[in-house]
């Protein structure tokens, strides 16, 4: 196993010694011995007495002969063999499996560990703890995040839900027992079901307590209300099909169609306060990683998915108009409801107006199409895996092709399968026939005869919009990955050099799947490295100390 760290910074000695004791490890021992001592006393979640806590040093093994609680009693001085053998087990790593207990330092430096080849005094010790705190075990989290997560910052000294900046990276110090569960309705101006009413979104927000205003990891899925995979099932193409001659001749196009406008919802007043919640429920796991670091997640499942109003696009400038909505309200530039129907406005005066879009996929899809509006309040965005046209995930240069293990897919099935409306069966009665007119006439807009470039897929290709991006991009993506294949992620990285943005991609070996659990490779980390300067304006230097390519 080899470790691959991106996102640990090494700053000057007087940088982490503030940094040190603002998360607890108070240097209060001029002897370095004495003060490795301390600040393995510090990492004990509960007070331990002298006997206790040199019975628990003595489960580990400072020198092959020698275990870590005799050490501190025993004259044998600190060495950097001494302190990476103890580090190695406290990361979790296993004796001949990961590490040689008679070469400690050889073995780090074959787990590609950030060390020190001399540690024997104060300034040595330090910096060597410091970086140890920000080293990544074999359980796929840094000794200080494997603190946390035992219950490090519900220590007396620490007061909860406050944030705490540690190597340039929001630290887990917000309690999920005191998380907020709330439900709105978002307002657009736009109408997808033509039933004279402008469409309302539903939007699932989960904050931590804070005592400041918080930015927000917002992730557009058609999925999340769920999915009709037997409608999805039903509008599957028979892919025995001849190729159909194309004839030559000039292709000509025009701008998006204007959206169809209704009427709002009157406000009859307004409150701070909620009225729906909604259940914990699993999702994108590194979202569930920032709530915990003061990022609020939010999710919206958009037109024509349960709860919400419209018909399901899929990929459409209607979607793009429902994506950024819910940004609008959360930068404060849109109306929002607590309820469908009373038209009590309710603002988002709990977030710092700050907004980066997460997601894979059809997820990372949106927030390309919101990234290309320019809307104001979307800082940065992270897609991975994600189509940046959508003529280049359905077809191939004028064949009609599939995404990888989807055969008869197409933009009509996907949109059948993300109709979630149809899930329930009133509100299923109500707008049937007018999806089903609409999916009739995607059908003969994609065009499966000819599988040539249209009016229907120009609408769909996001790359036309391009110099609209504003915010910062981090793109990630699988190099044998055949469901969202290469030529989305290469056109977009080429179409944007030129723009006056940070930009990022991240190439790795696998396929069509989140990075963020790859235990040997720190994406979480490098997210909350980004993140925190994007969204919390915190100048760790993210921006220009990352790569701008890794592979």
């Amino acid at each position: 196993m080899k470790i691959n760290q991106f996102a640990q910074l090494h700053p000057q000695l007087h940088t982490m010694q503030e940094e040190l004791q603002r998360v607890g490890f108070k240097l209060t021992e001029t002897n370095p011995k004495q003060l490795f001592h301390a600040f393995l006393r510090q990492t004990q979640i509960l007070p331990v007495s002298d006997a206790n806590l040199h019975s628990k040093l003595n489960q580990y093994l400072a020198t092959s002969d020698e275990r870590l609680g005799d050490f501190f009693n025993s004259k044998t001085p600190l060495s950097a063999d001494v302190f990476y053998l103890v580090a190695l087990q406290l990361l979790g790593f296993q004796e001949i499996v990961d590490y040689d207990i008679n070469k400690p330092l050889q073995s780090v430096k074959k787990l590609n560990f950030y060390h020190h080849e001399r540690i024997a005094n104060t300034n040595e010790l330090i910096t060597a703890w410091y970086d140890l705190l920000n080293t990544h075990g074999k359980n796929d989290l840094t000794f200080i995040d494997s603190l946390a997560a035992e219950g490090y910052y519900t220590k007396p000294e620490f007061e909860p839900n406050q944030q705490i900046l540690f190597n340039g990276k929001s630290q887990a110090t917000f309690l999920t027992a005191d998380f907020q569960y709330e439900t709105v309705y978002v307002q657009t101006d736009f109408d997808s079901d033509y039933d004279g009413k402008n469409d309302l979104l539903k939007v699932e927000i989960t904050r931590p307590k804070a005592n400041q205003p918080v930015p927000v990891a917002y992730t557009a899925s058609p999925y999340d209300q769920g999915v009709n995979d037997h409608l999805g099932e039903h509008l599957t193409h028979n892919v025995e099909q001849n190729l159909t001659e194309k004839v030559a001749g000039k292709l000509e196009f025009t701008v998006p169609a204007p959206l169809v406008s209704g009427n709002n919802q009157t406000t009859n007043g307004e409150t701070t306060e909620t009225t729906e919640t909604h259940q914990p429920k699993p999702g994108y796991t590194l979202n569930d990683y920032l709530l915990v670091r003061g990022f609020a997640s939010v999710y919206a499942a958009g037109i024509g998915t349960i709860d919400s109003d419209g018909l399901q696009t899929c990929g459409d400038p209607q979607q793009t108009a429902s994506t950024i909505a819910v940004i609008e309200w959360l930068h404060g530039d849109r109306t929002a409801f607590t309820n469908r129907t009373d038209g009590i406005e309710i603002k988002a005066n709990w977030c710092n107006g700050n907004v980066g879009m997460t997601g894979r996929s059809y997820l990372g899809t949106l927030a390309i199409a919101a990234a290309t509006t320019g809307v104001a309040g979307l800082k940065t965005i992270i897609a991975e895996a994600a189509i940046s046209s959508w003529y280049d995930y359905y077809r191939e240069n004028g064949l009609v092709v599939a995404p990888g293990g989807f055969q008869g897919e197409d933009a009509d099935v996907l949109a059948g399968e993300t109709f979630s409306r149809s899930l329930r069966a009133g509100d299923n009665f109500g707008i049937r026939k007018t999806f089903d007119k609409y999916l009739k006439q995607m059908e003969v807009d994609q065009d499966r005869l000819t599988g040539s470039y249209n009016q229907f897929w120009n609408d769909r290709n996001y790359r036309n919009n391009m110099q609209n991006i504003q915010a910062d991009v981090l793109l990630v993506h699988g190099l044998n990955d055949w469901n969202v294949k290469l030529r989305n992620p290469y056109e977009l990285w080429q179409g944007i050099q030129a723009l006056p943005i940070n930009k990022k991609l991240i190439l790795h070996q696998g396929q069509h799947v989140y990075i963020n659990a790859f235990p040997s490779f720190d994406f979480s980390d490098i997210v909350n490295l980004w993140l925190t300067h994007e969204l919390y304006d915190i100048d760790n230097h993210a921006d220009t100390l990352l790569p701008g390519m890794i592979v």
